[in-house]
């Protein structure tokens, strides 16, 4: 039998970029490459590829397909990733989704505040792109730009019963335009990043100005952030196999969902849905010190909702809430601070700048 050279999980490499494509056609230079990731479990770009058929054409006097029938319509390389959050992705993952991006501020020398909203449908309904690089084995075929990435999606899980050293859970849901360029990069180290972990998250929740500290409450939760690619308008005249554009569609979307123990001497949570109150709620993850004084973190603040429901459910014997707050309740109010935004994302990282155009 002839010999081959198997790839192990780990010879399996993914980078990203924090810079943004010129366009959807431009794949970005090898330089631009500044995240390099560790990944959990395996996540090769999902190729799919359609083609026409004349199996069941007539006058052919056959029902098989015939070679000279067959013409490639569309191609198609998206891919879901599960990383250990940090404070460098969480910021990745909300600058491509989210969109909505404000000059960073800079309170200290290697410190940077960067302040994430839903981009303005007014100015612009594209979605943010960029590259991503995949490495699947050492011929030049497994190696490959992929062009036109962006986060249609993106989750932060978290279980504060896991502790200090249960970390913070980032799933993103990457779509492209589906051209893949045999372009090899030179492969680099994982980049160092600050993850976040339970046993550093805070939870305050309340009436709308006035939300209070519930941490010790808080159980599991998880964090939606959705911008509505509308996959059936990416593919336009002239763009050949791939899609040529990506617009954020109507139903763009975050909200939460959180265990929260319940206090059986107020009941808080069961009259905050029954009256109706207007509220507001803050995730503050944060992660290791930058320096002396400021930390990595990502926080995640809706200024105004309300709780349709606070069904309660058993936590390992303990009685407790369960959260939903979606796209029905999450309001755009002029009454909140700041005014008519549904959803507010800072991070706070070394990071000089997301988004920047492509070097």
């Amino acid at each position: 039998m002839g010999a081959f050279l198997p790839a192990w999980i780990q010879e399996a490499y993914l980078a990203l970029s924090t810079k943004v494509q010129a366009n959807m056609a431009t794949v970005i230079g090898d330089v631009n490459f500044d995240i390099w990731l560790s990944v959990e479990g395996y996540h090769p770009p999902s190729q799919s590829r359609k083609a026409l058929t004349d199996r069941g054409d007539s006058g052919r006097g056959t029902p098989f397909a015939s070679p000279a029938g067959h013409k490639r319509t569309s191609h198609d390389a998206d891919m879901d990733i599960t990383v250990n959050a940090s404070s460098l992705m969480t910021g990745w993952a909300a600058s491509m989704c989210l969109g909505g991006y404000a000059a960073p501020t800079n309170p200290a020398p290697g410190v940077y505040n960067h302040v994430f909203t839903m981009r303005d449908p007014t100015v612009s309904k594209d979605a943010r792109i960029s590259s991503a690089y995949s490495q699947l084995g050492a011929d030049a075929a497994y190696q490959k730009k992929i062009c036109a990435v962006t986060v249609a999606r993106f989750t932060l899980r978290g279980n504060r019963r896991g502790g200090a050293n249960d970390a913070l859970q980032l799933t993103c849901s990457l779509i492209s335009s589906g051209e893949m360029i045999a372009d090899p990069v030179t492969i680099a180290a994982p980049t160092a990043q600050a993850f976040l972990d339970a046993g550093g998250v805070t939870f305050n929740f309340g009436a709308q100005g006035s939300p209070v500290d519930l941490s010790e409450r808080l159980d599991t939760f998880e964090l939606s952030f959705d911008q509505d690619i509308n996959l059936e308008l990416t593919r336009i005249p002239g763009s050949g196999l791939y899609r040529g554009r990506m617009w954020r569609g109507p139903n763009m979307f975050a909200g939460f969902t959180a265990d929260l123990f319940l206090d059986s001497a107020d009941a808080d949570i069961l009259d905050a849905a029954d009256g109706d109150t207007i509220l507001e709620a803050e995730f503050d993850c944060q992660g290791e010190l930058i320096d002396a004084t400021y930390f990595n973190y990502f926080k995640a603040r809706w200024p105004s909702f309300r709780l349709v429901n606070a069904p309660f459910k058993d936590v390992a014997g303990y009685q407790a809430h369960t959260l939903v707050v979606d796209r029905d309740t999450v309001y755009s109010d002029t009454g909140s601070t700041p005014a008519s935004t549904p959803i507010v994302v800072t991070v706070q990282n070394a990071l000089p700048a997301y988004l920047a155009a492509a070097a």
